[in-house]
Protein backbone atom coordinates (compact mmCIF):
# COMPACT_ATOMS: atom_id res chain seq x y z
CA UNK A 1 0.00 0.00 0.00
CA UNK A 2 1.26 3.54 -0.94
CA UNK A 3 2.94 4.97 2.30
CA UNK A 4 1.03 8.43 1.59
CA UNK A 5 -2.42 6.57 1.67
CA UNK A 6 -1.36 4.18 4.33
CA UNK A 7 -0.28 7.42 6.70
CA UNK A 8 -3.58 9.71 5.20
CA UNK A 9 -5.89 7.07 6.27
CA UNK A 10 -4.28 6.56 10.28
CA UNK A 11 -4.55 10.12 10.40
CA UNK A 12 -8.28 9.94 9.00
CA UNK A 13 -9.10 6.68 11.91
CA UNK A 14 -8.68 8.93 15.60
CA UNK A 15 -5.79 7.59 17.26
CA UNK A 16 -7.93 8.20 20.71
CA UNK A 17 -10.58 5.73 19.77
CA UNK A 18 -11.03 3.34 22.85
CA UNK A 19 -12.20 0.70 20.46
CA UNK A 20 -10.60 -3.09 20.53
CA UNK A 21 -11.62 -3.30 16.91
CA UNK A 22 -8.61 -3.25 14.30
CA UNK A 23 -9.28 -0.53 12.89
CA UNK A 24 -6.93 -0.53 9.76
CA UNK A 25 -6.33 -4.20 7.78
CA UNK A 26 -4.16 -4.88 4.52
CA UNK A 27 -1.86 -7.18 3.13
CA UNK A 28 1.23 -6.42 5.96
CA UNK A 29 -1.51 -6.92 8.45
CA UNK A 30 -1.12 -10.39 10.57
CA UNK A 31 -2.19 -12.71 8.21
CA UNK A 32 -5.00 -14.31 10.19
CA UNK A 33 -6.17 -11.06 10.39
CA UNK A 34 -6.25 -10.28 6.36
CA UNK A 35 -7.98 -13.71 5.58
CA UNK A 36 -10.92 -13.09 7.78
CA UNK A 37 -11.23 -9.45 6.53
CA UNK A 38 -11.12 -10.33 2.71
CA UNK A 39 -13.00 -14.42 3.52
CA UNK A 40 -15.39 -14.26 0.52
CA UNK A 41 -18.93 -15.24 1.33
CA UNK A 42 -19.56 -17.00 -2.18
CA UNK A 43 -16.27 -19.41 -2.53
CA UNK A 44 -16.78 -19.67 -6.16
CA UNK A 45 -15.97 -16.56 -6.68
CA UNK A 46 -12.43 -17.49 -6.06
CA UNK A 47 -12.08 -19.09 -9.44
CA UNK A 48 -8.89 -17.22 -10.24
CA UNK A 49 -7.65 -16.22 -6.80
CA UNK A 50 -8.20 -14.48 -3.72
CA UNK A 51 -10.36 -10.77 -4.45
CA UNK A 52 -7.50 -8.57 -2.73
CA UNK A 53 -8.60 -4.65 -2.21
CA UNK A 54 -5.81 -2.41 -0.73
CA UNK A 55 -7.00 -2.15 2.01
CA UNK A 56 -9.98 -2.07 4.33
CA UNK A 57 -11.01 0.42 7.11
CA UNK A 58 -13.37 0.51 10.13
CA UNK A 59 -14.81 4.29 10.36
CA UNK A 60 -17.17 4.74 13.69
CA UNK A 61 -17.88 8.36 12.63
CA UNK A 62 -19.39 10.16 9.55
CA UNK A 63 -16.44 12.50 10.17
CA UNK A 64 -14.02 9.26 9.78
CA UNK A 65 -15.94 8.46 7.28
CA UNK A 66 -15.24 11.99 5.38
CA UNK A 67 -11.78 11.61 5.62
CA UNK A 68 -11.15 8.27 4.05
CA UNK A 69 -13.14 9.24 1.36
CA UNK A 70 -10.73 12.82 0.96
CA UNK A 71 -7.52 9.99 1.10
CA UNK A 72 -8.84 7.90 -1.59
CA UNK A 73 -10.02 10.59 -3.70
CA UNK A 74 -6.29 12.42 -3.27
CA UNK A 75 -4.72 9.13 -3.91
CA UNK A 76 -6.93 8.31 -7.10
CA UNK A 77 -7.87 4.78 -5.48
CA UNK A 78 -11.51 3.46 -6.42
CA UNK A 79 -14.08 3.33 -2.67
CA UNK A 80 -16.74 0.70 -2.24
CA UNK A 81 -19.33 0.12 0.71
CA UNK A 82 -19.43 -2.88 3.07
CA UNK A 83 -22.25 -3.00 5.76
CA UNK A 84 -22.92 -6.93 4.72
CA UNK A 85 -20.96 -9.75 4.59
CA UNK A 86 -24.03 -11.96 4.38
CA UNK A 87 -24.94 -11.02 0.70
CA UNK A 88 -23.90 -11.69 -2.18
CA UNK A 89 -23.92 -8.89 -4.48
CA UNK A 90 -22.05 -6.35 -2.46
CA UNK A 91 -18.22 -7.30 -1.39
CA UNK A 92 -17.82 -10.77 -2.46
CA UNK A 93 -18.08 -9.26 -5.88
CA UNK A 94 -17.53 -5.39 -6.02
CA UNK A 95 -14.11 -5.48 -6.60
CA UNK A 96 -13.80 -8.29 -9.20
CA UNK A 97 -11.84 -6.91 -12.79
CA UNK A 98 -11.92 -7.75 -15.98
CA UNK A 99 -8.50 -7.68 -16.25
CA UNK A 100 -5.91 -9.96 -14.42
CA UNK A 101 -1.87 -9.93 -14.19
CA UNK A 102 0.63 -10.04 -11.56
CA UNK A 103 -0.26 -6.70 -9.79
CA UNK A 104 -4.43 -7.86 -10.12
CA UNK A 105 -4.76 -11.18 -8.28
CA UNK A 106 -8.59 -11.18 -9.04
CA UNK A 107 -10.83 -13.21 -10.88
CA UNK A 108 -12.02 -13.20 -14.10
CA UNK A 109 -15.48 -11.49 -14.48
CA UNK A 110 -17.28 -12.12 -17.88
CA UNK A 111 -18.68 -8.53 -17.56
CA UNK A 112 -17.91 -5.05 -16.10
CA UNK A 113 -15.36 -2.35 -16.16
CA UNK A 114 -11.62 -2.77 -15.22
CA UNK A 115 -11.70 -1.56 -11.63
CA UNK A 116 -8.07 -0.72 -9.76
CA UNK A 117 -7.88 -2.10 -5.80
CA UNK A 118 -10.09 -0.79 -4.13
CA UNK A 119 -10.36 0.61 -0.37
CA UNK A 120 -13.15 -1.09 1.05
CA UNK A 121 -15.01 1.55 4.08
CA UNK A 122 -16.59 -1.40 6.25
CA UNK A 123 -19.60 0.00 8.45
CA UNK A 124 -20.15 -2.76 11.08
CA UNK A 125 -19.64 0.21 13.48
CA UNK A 126 -22.58 1.72 12.29
CA UNK A 127 -25.09 -0.39 13.77
CA UNK A 128 -27.33 1.85 16.13
CA UNK A 129 -30.89 2.00 16.47
CA UNK A 130 -33.23 5.16 17.62
CA UNK A 131 -36.56 5.86 17.29
CA UNK A 132 -38.01 9.36 17.86
CA UNK A 133 -41.53 9.09 19.25
CA UNK A 134 -42.50 12.83 18.43
CA UNK A 135 -41.45 11.99 14.49
CA UNK A 136 -42.85 8.44 14.66
CA UNK A 137 -39.20 7.99 12.33
CA UNK A 138 -36.22 5.37 13.35
CA UNK A 139 -32.75 6.19 12.52
CA UNK A 140 -31.01 3.41 11.93
CA UNK A 141 -27.11 2.31 11.06
CA UNK A 142 -26.16 0.49 7.71
CA UNK A 143 -24.75 -2.69 8.95
CA UNK A 144 -27.98 -3.46 11.62
CA UNK A 145 -29.52 -6.33 10.61
CA UNK A 146 -33.03 -7.00 9.68
CA UNK A 147 -33.50 -9.21 12.46
CA UNK A 148 -32.30 -6.34 14.78
CA UNK A 149 -34.79 -3.47 13.50
CA UNK A 150 -37.24 -6.10 13.62
CA UNK A 151 -37.29 -7.16 17.16
CA UNK A 152 -36.97 -3.31 18.12
CA UNK A 153 -40.21 -2.61 15.91
CA UNK A 154 -41.96 -5.10 17.47
CA UNK A 155 -41.23 -3.68 20.82
CA UNK A 156 -43.35 -1.15 19.83
CA UNK A 157 -46.33 -3.22 17.67
CA UNK A 158 -44.40 -1.28 14.41
CA UNK A 159 -43.33 -2.37 11.42
CA UNK A 160 -41.35 -2.10 7.86
CA UNK A 161 -41.12 -4.32 4.63
CA UNK A 162 -38.23 -6.76 5.26
CA UNK A 163 -36.67 -9.51 3.56
CA UNK A 164 -37.21 -12.90 4.32
CA UNK A 165 -33.00 -13.30 4.77
CA UNK A 166 -33.32 -11.45 8.18
CA UNK A 167 -29.44 -11.78 8.76
CA UNK A 168 -28.91 -8.91 5.75
CA UNK A 169 -27.93 -5.57 6.85
CA UNK A 170 -30.48 -2.90 6.26
CA UNK A 171 -28.33 -0.91 4.32
CA UNK A 172 -28.03 -3.85 1.67
CA UNK A 173 -32.01 -4.61 1.99
CA UNK A 174 -33.20 -0.67 1.75
CA UNK A 175 -30.87 0.63 -1.05
CA UNK A 176 -30.96 -2.22 -3.37
CA UNK A 177 -34.56 -2.43 -3.73
CA UNK A 178 -34.78 -5.81 -2.37
CA UNK A 179 -38.40 -7.26 -2.24
CA UNK A 180 -40.08 -8.67 0.96
CA UNK A 181 -42.79 -11.38 1.88
CA UNK A 182 -45.28 -8.35 2.28
CA UNK A 183 -44.09 -6.09 -0.82
CA UNK A 184 -47.81 -6.46 -2.28
CA UNK A 185 -49.13 -4.54 0.49
CA UNK A 186 -46.44 -2.64 1.66
CA UNK A 187 -44.20 -2.13 -0.97
CA UNK A 188 -40.36 -2.05 -0.48
CA UNK A 189 -38.36 -1.19 2.43
CA UNK A 190 -36.96 1.80 0.86
CA UNK A 191 -40.26 3.05 -0.50
CA UNK A 192 -40.32 3.94 3.65
CA UNK A 193 -37.30 6.01 3.62
CA UNK A 194 -37.59 9.43 4.91
CA UNK A 195 -33.95 10.50 4.46
CA UNK A 196 -30.63 8.81 4.31
CA UNK A 197 -27.20 10.47 5.79
CA UNK A 198 -24.28 10.13 2.48
CA UNK A 199 -20.77 10.50 2.18
CA UNK A 200 -20.19 12.47 -1.24
CA UNK A 201 -16.80 11.57 -3.36
CA UNK A 202 -15.46 14.56 -1.76
CA UNK A 203 -15.80 13.89 1.99
CA UNK A 204 -18.98 16.25 2.18
CA UNK A 205 -21.63 14.68 4.13
CA UNK A 206 -25.61 15.47 2.91
CA UNK A 207 -28.59 14.60 4.56
CA UNK A 208 -30.70 13.71 1.04
CA UNK A 209 -34.62 13.80 1.46
CA UNK A 210 -37.32 14.69 -1.28
CA UNK A 211 -37.19 18.22 -0.75
CA UNK A 212 -33.32 18.26 -0.01
CA UNK A 213 -30.44 16.70 -2.94
CA UNK A 214 -33.88 14.65 -3.89
CA UNK A 215 -31.78 14.43 -7.58
CA UNK A 216 -29.35 12.05 -5.25
CA UNK A 217 -32.21 10.84 -3.15
CA UNK A 218 -33.71 9.20 -5.68
CA UNK A 219 -30.41 7.90 -6.89
CA UNK A 220 -29.28 6.22 -3.83
CA UNK A 221 -32.69 4.42 -3.59
CA UNK A 222 -31.89 1.49 -6.14
CA UNK A 223 -28.02 2.29 -7.06
CA UNK A 224 -26.48 3.99 -3.77
CA UNK A 225 -22.93 2.21 -4.24
CA UNK A 226 -22.24 4.16 -7.09
CA UNK A 227 -22.71 7.66 -5.49
CA UNK A 228 -21.72 7.86 -1.80
CA UNK A 229 -21.30 6.16 1.71
CA UNK A 230 -24.44 5.89 3.56
CA UNK A 231 -23.64 4.84 7.40
CA UNK A 232 -27.58 5.98 8.24
CA UNK A 233 -30.94 5.47 7.12
CA UNK A 234 -34.00 7.37 8.89
CA UNK A 235 -37.89 5.53 7.64
CA UNK A 236 -41.20 5.99 9.02
CA UNK A 237 -42.94 2.36 10.16
CA UNK A 238 -46.25 1.77 10.42
CA UNK A 239 -48.28 0.02 12.47
CA UNK A 240 -47.85 -4.25 12.45
CA UNK A 241 -50.60 -6.47 11.98
CA UNK A 242 -50.63 -9.60 12.85
CA UNK A 243 -48.67 -12.13 10.60
CA UNK A 244 -48.88 -15.54 9.43
CA UNK A 245 -47.26 -17.82 7.52
CA UNK A 246 -48.71 -20.49 5.31
CA UNK A 247 -47.65 -23.50 2.92
CA UNK A 248 -48.54 -26.42 0.50
CA UNK A 249 -46.63 -28.53 -0.76
CA UNK A 250 -47.17 -31.40 -3.78
CA UNK A 251 -45.13 -34.22 -2.70
CA UNK A 252 -42.02 -35.85 -5.03
CA UNK A 253 -43.24 -37.14 -8.41
CA UNK A 254 -42.10 -40.25 -10.20
CA UNK A 255 -39.99 -39.75 -13.21
CA UNK A 256 -42.45 -41.68 -15.41
CA UNK A 257 -45.17 -40.52 -17.12
CA UNK A 258 -44.12 -36.87 -17.12
CA UNK A 259 -47.37 -35.40 -18.76
CA UNK A 260 -49.64 -36.82 -16.20
CA UNK A 261 -47.52 -36.24 -13.22
CA UNK A 262 -46.78 -32.38 -14.06
CA UNK A 263 -50.52 -31.88 -14.94
CA UNK A 264 -51.10 -30.91 -11.43
CA UNK A 265 -48.05 -29.14 -10.87
CA UNK A 266 -48.48 -26.49 -13.98
CA UNK A 267 -52.11 -26.11 -12.77
CA UNK A 268 -50.75 -25.46 -9.88
CA UNK A 269 -48.61 -22.48 -10.86
CA UNK A 270 -51.37 -20.79 -13.02
CA UNK A 271 -53.59 -20.43 -9.79
CA UNK A 272 -50.80 -19.05 -8.15
CA UNK A 273 -50.56 -16.49 -11.12
CA UNK A 274 -54.54 -16.09 -11.69
CA UNK A 275 -55.02 -15.31 -8.30
CA UNK A 276 -52.46 -12.22 -8.22
CA UNK A 277 -53.84 -11.36 -11.75
CA UNK A 278 -57.65 -10.64 -9.87
CA UNK A 279 -58.91 -7.17 -9.06
CA UNK A 280 -60.76 -9.46 -6.15
CA UNK A 281 -57.30 -11.12 -4.58
CA UNK A 282 -56.16 -9.59 -1.61
CA UNK A 283 -53.25 -7.08 -1.11
CA UNK A 284 -52.67 -8.98 2.50
CA UNK A 285 -51.77 -12.17 0.17
CA UNK A 286 -48.39 -13.04 -0.53
CA UNK A 287 -47.22 -16.18 -2.42
CA UNK A 288 -44.13 -17.68 -3.41
CA UNK A 289 -43.84 -20.83 -5.88
CA UNK A 290 -40.83 -22.75 -5.63
CA UNK A 291 -39.35 -25.91 -6.68
CA UNK A 292 -36.76 -28.14 -5.33
CA UNK A 293 -35.21 -31.69 -6.21
CA UNK A 294 -36.49 -34.47 -4.19
CA UNK A 295 -36.01 -38.24 -4.24
CA UNK A 296 -39.35 -40.01 -4.87
CA UNK A 297 -39.74 -43.68 -4.47
CA UNK A 298 -39.40 -44.30 -8.12
CA UNK A 299 -36.57 -42.25 -8.90
CA UNK A 300 -35.87 -37.96 -8.63
CA UNK A 301 -39.17 -36.10 -8.74
CA UNK A 302 -39.71 -31.98 -7.59
CA UNK A 303 -41.00 -30.93 -4.59
CA UNK A 304 -43.32 -28.35 -5.66
CA UNK A 305 -44.81 -25.82 -2.97
CA UNK A 306 -46.53 -22.34 -2.36
CA UNK A 307 -46.08 -20.37 0.48
CA UNK A 308 -47.04 -17.35 1.43
CA UNK A 309 -47.23 -14.61 4.44
CA UNK A 310 -50.78 -13.34 5.24
CA UNK A 311 -51.27 -10.06 6.87
CA UNK A 312 -54.05 -9.48 9.37
CA UNK A 313 -56.31 -11.87 10.64
CA UNK A 314 -56.03 -15.50 11.29
CA UNK A 315 -59.29 -16.30 9.47
CA UNK A 316 -57.80 -14.46 6.67
CA UNK A 317 -55.23 -16.94 6.25
CA UNK A 318 -57.22 -19.87 6.72
CA UNK A 319 -59.53 -18.55 3.68
CA UNK A 320 -56.03 -18.63 1.96
CA UNK A 321 -55.12 -22.18 2.58
CA UNK A 322 -58.95 -23.41 2.16
CA UNK A 323 -58.90 -22.14 -1.57
CA UNK A 324 -55.67 -23.23 -2.64
CA UNK A 325 -57.00 -26.82 -1.19
CA UNK A 326 -60.10 -26.33 -3.03
CA UNK A 327 -58.60 -25.77 -6.19
CA UNK A 328 -56.50 -28.72 -5.88
CA UNK A 329 -59.26 -30.87 -4.81
CA UNK A 330 -60.93 -29.81 -8.13
CA UNK A 331 -58.21 -31.05 -9.89
CA UNK A 332 -58.14 -34.51 -8.24
CA UNK A 333 -54.54 -34.00 -6.41
CA UNK A 334 -54.38 -35.41 -2.93
CA UNK A 335 -51.04 -36.00 -2.62
CA UNK A 336 -50.16 -32.75 -0.97
CA UNK A 337 -49.36 -31.11 2.56
CA UNK A 338 -50.24 -28.42 4.42
CA UNK A 339 -48.53 -26.44 7.16
CA UNK A 340 -49.73 -22.88 9.03
CA UNK A 341 -48.18 -20.94 11.34
CA UNK A 342 -48.38 -17.93 13.22
CA UNK A 343 -45.04 -15.63 12.17
CA UNK A 344 -42.24 -15.70 14.42
CA UNK A 345 -39.25 -13.76 13.72
CA UNK A 346 -35.93 -16.24 13.11
CA UNK A 347 -33.12 -15.88 15.54
CA UNK A 348 -29.54 -15.75 14.54
CA UNK A 349 -27.52 -15.41 17.70
CA UNK A 350 -24.03 -16.89 17.82
CA UNK A 351 -22.27 -17.24 21.18
CA UNK A 352 -18.10 -16.14 20.12
CA UNK A 353 -16.08 -18.65 21.47
CA UNK A 354 -13.03 -16.96 21.68
CA UNK A 355 -13.32 -13.29 22.26
CA UNK A 356 -9.83 -12.74 22.12
CA UNK A 357 -9.92 -14.58 18.32
CA UNK A 358 -8.65 -12.67 15.35
CA UNK A 359 -12.86 -12.98 14.25
CA UNK A 360 -13.73 -10.50 17.47
CA UNK A 361 -10.65 -8.49 16.84
CA UNK A 362 -12.31 -7.39 13.46
CA UNK A 363 -15.89 -7.95 14.17
CA UNK A 364 -18.16 -10.07 16.13
CA UNK A 365 -20.70 -9.57 13.90
CA UNK A 366 -19.50 -11.93 10.95
CA UNK A 367 -18.96 -14.83 13.21
CA UNK A 368 -20.91 -17.98 11.81
CA UNK A 369 -21.63 -16.92 8.40
CA UNK A 370 -21.50 -20.10 6.26
CA UNK A 371 -19.15 -20.04 2.95
CA UNK A 372 -20.95 -21.17 0.01
CA UNK A 373 -20.31 -22.21 -3.69
CA UNK A 374 -23.07 -21.06 -5.53
CA UNK A 375 -24.33 -18.93 -8.25
CA UNK A 376 -27.65 -16.80 -8.15
CA UNK A 377 -29.45 -15.77 -11.51
CA UNK A 378 -32.35 -13.84 -10.71
CA UNK A 379 -35.00 -12.46 -13.36
CA UNK A 380 -37.85 -10.09 -13.49
CA UNK A 381 -41.20 -10.78 -15.20
CA UNK A 382 -43.88 -8.38 -16.16
CA UNK A 383 -46.04 -10.70 -17.29
CA UNK A 384 -47.42 -13.64 -17.23
CA UNK A 385 -46.18 -16.61 -17.93
CA UNK A 386 -47.81 -19.21 -20.50
CA UNK A 387 -49.06 -22.71 -19.46
CA UNK A 388 -46.46 -23.93 -22.54
CA UNK A 389 -43.47 -22.55 -20.38
CA UNK A 390 -44.32 -23.92 -17.29
CA UNK A 391 -44.38 -27.60 -18.70
CA UNK A 392 -41.03 -27.24 -20.17
CA UNK A 393 -39.66 -25.60 -17.41
CA UNK A 394 -40.74 -28.63 -15.22
CA UNK A 395 -39.56 -30.98 -17.50
CA UNK A 396 -36.40 -29.59 -18.17
CA UNK A 397 -36.16 -28.98 -13.93
CA UNK A 398 -36.63 -32.82 -13.71
CA UNK A 399 -33.90 -34.03 -16.40
CA UNK A 400 -31.77 -31.62 -13.86
CA UNK A 401 -32.56 -33.39 -10.96
CA UNK A 402 -31.92 -36.69 -12.33
CA UNK A 403 -28.65 -35.38 -13.95
CA UNK A 404 -26.90 -33.59 -11.44
CA UNK A 405 -28.30 -34.77 -8.17
CA UNK A 406 -27.47 -37.83 -8.25
CA UNK A 407 -23.99 -38.14 -6.50
CA UNK A 408 -26.02 -35.58 -3.56
CA UNK A 409 -23.35 -32.81 -4.23
CA UNK A 410 -25.40 -30.73 -6.11
CA UNK A 411 -28.17 -28.63 -5.11
CA UNK A 412 -30.43 -26.33 -7.15
CA UNK A 413 -33.82 -24.50 -6.29
CA UNK A 414 -35.69 -21.68 -7.96
CA UNK A 415 -38.26 -19.17 -5.89
CA UNK A 416 -40.89 -17.10 -7.73
CA UNK A 417 -42.47 -14.67 -5.60
CA UNK A 418 -45.50 -12.97 -6.94
CA UNK A 419 -45.42 -9.88 -5.67
CA UNK A 420 -47.62 -8.16 -8.90
CA UNK A 421 -50.80 -7.92 -9.30
CA UNK A 422 -53.68 -5.21 -9.99
CA UNK A 423 -53.57 -4.41 -6.23
CA UNK A 424 -50.32 -4.71 -5.42
CA UNK A 425 -48.53 -1.27 -3.98
CA UNK A 426 -45.34 -1.89 -5.53
CA UNK A 427 -46.00 0.02 -8.12
CA UNK A 428 -47.85 2.63 -6.01
CA UNK A 429 -44.85 4.04 -5.39
CA UNK A 430 -42.23 6.45 -7.08
CA UNK A 431 -39.29 8.46 -6.73
CA UNK A 432 -36.52 5.36 -6.77
CA UNK A 433 -34.55 4.46 -9.34
CA UNK A 434 -35.87 1.15 -9.00
CA UNK A 435 -36.85 0.52 -12.46
CA UNK A 436 -38.94 -2.72 -12.31
CA UNK A 437 -42.02 -1.51 -10.31
CA UNK A 438 -44.17 -3.21 -13.11
CA UNK A 439 -42.75 -7.01 -11.69
CA UNK A 440 -45.01 -9.48 -11.51
CA UNK A 441 -43.18 -11.91 -10.57
CA UNK A 442 -39.46 -12.18 -9.44
CA UNK A 443 -37.08 -15.56 -10.57
CA UNK A 444 -34.45 -16.38 -8.62
CA UNK A 445 -32.50 -19.83 -9.58
CA UNK A 446 -29.94 -20.81 -7.31
CA UNK A 447 -27.26 -23.27 -7.82
CA UNK A 448 -24.52 -24.33 -5.34
CA UNK A 449 -22.26 -27.23 -4.69
CA UNK A 450 -23.49 -28.84 -0.71
CA UNK A 451 -19.48 -29.93 -0.05
CA UNK A 452 -16.57 -27.84 -2.17
CA UNK A 453 -13.83 -30.45 -0.86
CA UNK A 454 -15.95 -32.95 -2.67
CA UNK A 455 -13.97 -33.33 -5.89
CA UNK A 456 -17.40 -34.52 -7.67
CA UNK A 457 -18.80 -30.94 -7.56
CA UNK A 458 -15.74 -29.23 -9.24
CA UNK A 459 -16.56 -30.69 -12.58
CA UNK A 460 -19.98 -29.12 -12.87
CA UNK A 461 -20.39 -25.62 -14.27
CA UNK A 462 -23.22 -23.51 -11.82
CA UNK A 463 -23.45 -21.18 -14.15
CA UNK A 464 -24.43 -23.14 -17.19
CA UNK A 465 -26.84 -25.22 -14.86
CA UNK A 466 -28.35 -21.95 -14.33
CA UNK A 467 -28.67 -19.98 -17.73
CA UNK A 468 -30.03 -23.44 -18.49
CA UNK A 469 -32.95 -23.04 -16.67
CA UNK A 470 -33.20 -19.47 -17.14
CA UNK A 471 -33.56 -20.02 -20.92
CA UNK A 472 -36.80 -21.54 -21.17
CA UNK A 473 -38.85 -18.52 -18.47
CA UNK A 474 -40.04 -16.21 -21.11
CA UNK A 475 -40.87 -12.92 -20.74
CA UNK A 476 -38.43 -11.30 -18.60
CA UNK A 477 -37.40 -7.84 -18.80
CA UNK A 478 -34.65 -7.34 -16.05
CA UNK A 479 -32.16 -8.60 -13.24
CA UNK A 480 -33.59 -8.40 -9.53
CA UNK A 481 -31.19 -5.49 -8.76
CA UNK A 482 -30.48 -6.48 -5.53
CA UNK A 483 -28.53 -9.37 -6.37
CA UNK A 484 -26.15 -8.49 -9.26
CA UNK A 485 -25.51 -11.17 -12.14
CA UNK A 486 -21.34 -11.50 -12.37
CA UNK A 487 -22.10 -12.74 -15.57
CA UNK A 488 -23.93 -9.88 -17.40
CA UNK A 489 -21.76 -8.48 -19.63
CA UNK A 490 -20.52 -4.45 -19.34
CA UNK A 491 -23.28 -4.30 -22.33
CA UNK A 492 -26.01 -5.87 -20.62
CA UNK A 493 -26.24 -5.02 -17.26
CA UNK A 494 -27.03 -1.10 -17.42
CA UNK A 495 -30.40 -1.93 -19.16
CA UNK A 496 -31.15 -5.19 -17.42
CA UNK A 497 -30.73 -3.08 -13.70
CA UNK A 498 -31.65 0.19 -14.20
CA UNK A 499 -33.77 0.45 -17.65
CA UNK A 500 -35.05 3.78 -18.97
CA UNK A 501 -33.88 5.21 -15.53
CA UNK A 502 -29.71 4.81 -16.52
CA UNK A 503 -29.42 7.90 -18.34
CA UNK A 504 -30.76 9.39 -15.29
CA UNK A 505 -28.55 8.01 -13.23
CA UNK A 506 -25.29 8.68 -15.38
CA UNK A 507 -26.49 12.53 -15.33
CA UNK A 508 -26.50 12.61 -11.42
CA UNK A 509 -23.43 10.76 -10.94
CA UNK A 510 -21.57 12.98 -13.51
CA UNK A 511 -22.90 15.67 -10.62
CA UNK A 512 -22.16 13.76 -7.62
CA UNK A 513 -19.21 11.38 -8.11
CA UNK A 514 -17.69 13.63 -11.42
CA UNK A 515 -14.42 11.59 -10.92
CA UNK A 516 -15.83 8.14 -10.26
CA UNK A 517 -14.38 7.44 -6.99
CA UNK A 518 -17.32 5.20 -6.38
CA UNK A 519 -16.71 2.34 -9.08
CA UNK A 520 -17.21 -1.28 -9.10
CA UNK A 521 -18.16 -3.79 -12.29
CA UNK A 522 -21.29 -2.94 -12.20
CA UNK A 523 -21.81 0.40 -10.88
CA UNK A 524 -23.09 3.60 -12.71
CA UNK A 525 -20.41 4.73 -15.73
CA UNK A 526 -19.80 8.54 -16.51
CA UNK A 527 -21.53 9.39 -19.40
CA UNK A 528 -18.56 10.77 -20.46
CA UNK A 529 -17.22 6.94 -20.56
CA UNK A 530 -16.71 5.45 -23.77
CA UNK A 531 -19.02 2.65 -23.32
CA UNK A 532 -20.88 4.34 -20.95
CA UNK A 533 -24.30 5.00 -23.70
CA UNK A 534 -25.32 1.87 -25.33
CA UNK A 535 -28.28 3.15 -28.07
CA UNK A 536 -30.94 4.85 -26.62
CA UNK A 537 -33.49 1.94 -27.76
CA UNK A 538 -32.15 -0.36 -25.45
CA UNK A 539 -33.48 1.93 -22.96
CA UNK A 540 -36.39 1.85 -24.30
CA UNK A 541 -39.29 0.50 -21.26
CA UNK A 542 -41.40 -2.01 -22.08
CA UNK A 543 -44.80 -1.06 -22.22
CA UNK A 544 -46.38 -3.18 -18.68
CA UNK A 545 -43.11 -0.50 -17.38
CA UNK A 546 -44.09 2.36 -18.53
CA UNK A 547 -46.54 3.45 -15.43
CA UNK A 548 -48.52 6.96 -15.26
CA UNK A 549 -47.76 9.18 -12.57
CA UNK A 550 -50.34 7.69 -10.51
CA UNK A 551 -48.55 4.32 -11.09
CA UNK A 552 -44.69 5.37 -9.65
CA UNK A 553 -43.80 7.09 -12.86
CA UNK A 554 -41.52 10.38 -12.20
CA UNK A 555 -42.96 13.68 -13.57
CA UNK A 556 -41.27 15.47 -16.13
CA UNK A 557 -38.72 18.20 -14.42
CA UNK A 558 -39.98 21.29 -13.73
CA UNK A 559 -37.82 22.65 -16.49
CA UNK A 560 -38.86 20.60 -19.52
CA UNK A 561 -42.68 21.76 -18.89
CA UNK A 562 -41.79 25.60 -18.61
CA UNK A 563 -39.94 24.51 -21.96
CA UNK A 564 -43.36 23.31 -23.04
CA UNK A 565 -45.24 25.95 -21.65
CA UNK A 566 -43.06 28.54 -23.88
CA UNK A 567 -42.98 26.73 -26.79
CA UNK A 568 -46.60 26.46 -26.99
CA UNK A 569 -47.38 29.82 -25.89
CA UNK A 570 -45.25 31.21 -28.61
CA UNK A 571 -46.42 29.24 -31.25
CA UNK A 572 -49.46 30.50 -30.46
CA UNK A 573 -48.78 34.22 -30.80
CA UNK A 574 -46.90 33.60 -34.22
CA UNK A 575 -49.73 32.42 -35.84
CA UNK A 576 -51.73 34.86 -34.72
CA UNK A 577 -49.71 37.84 -35.25
CA UNK A 578 -49.62 35.63 -39.19
CA UNK A 579 -53.34 35.96 -39.56
CA UNK A 580 -53.51 39.67 -38.47
CA UNK A 581 -50.50 40.99 -39.91
CA UNK A 582 -51.00 44.11 -41.61
CA UNK A 583 -51.95 44.31 -45.42
CA UNK A 584 -53.34 41.35 -44.98
CA UNK A 585 -57.01 41.07 -46.67
CA UNK A 586 -59.88 41.75 -43.65
CA UNK A 587 -61.42 38.56 -45.64
CA UNK A 588 -58.43 36.41 -44.93
CA UNK A 589 -57.72 37.78 -41.26
CA UNK A 590 -60.84 37.28 -39.94
CA UNK A 591 -61.52 40.47 -38.87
Amino acid sequence: MQAAFSSCLKDALDSNSESRNIRIVHESTRQDVWAEATRLFNTRLLRQGQLLPLAIVYPESSLEISKCVRCAQQARIPVVTRSSRRVSGTYDFIGLTTDTGPSRPYPIVKGGNKVDRPLVIDLASFDGITYNEEEGTITVGAATTLERLGRVLDERGLMLPGGADETISVGEHALSAAFSPTTRMHGLLMDHLVSVKAILADGQEVEATKDSSSDLFWALRGAAHSFAVVPTLIFRPFEAPPLYDYEIVLLPHPTTNVTEAFKPAVEFFLMFQDYGDQEASHEEYSQTWSVTPEKGDEGWGLRIRISGRVAGSEDLCHAALIRLEAQLSDMGTKNFSRVFSRYERSTTERLIADPHSAHQEIRSGYLGEEQVNFYTKSLVSTQDVPRSTIVTLLTHLLKVAEEHNLDGNIDWSIDAPYIGGLVSHLKRYRGTSFAHRGTQIMWQITTRIVNSEDPRGKEVNLVDIANGIASIIKPVSGTYPSMPDTELSADEYPKRLWAQNYPRLQEIKAKYDPSDLFQFPQSVRLPSMKDAKPEAESFAAAPSQVLGSEHGADPLPGALWLFYVFFGSALALGVLWWSRRPGRPKKLRGD
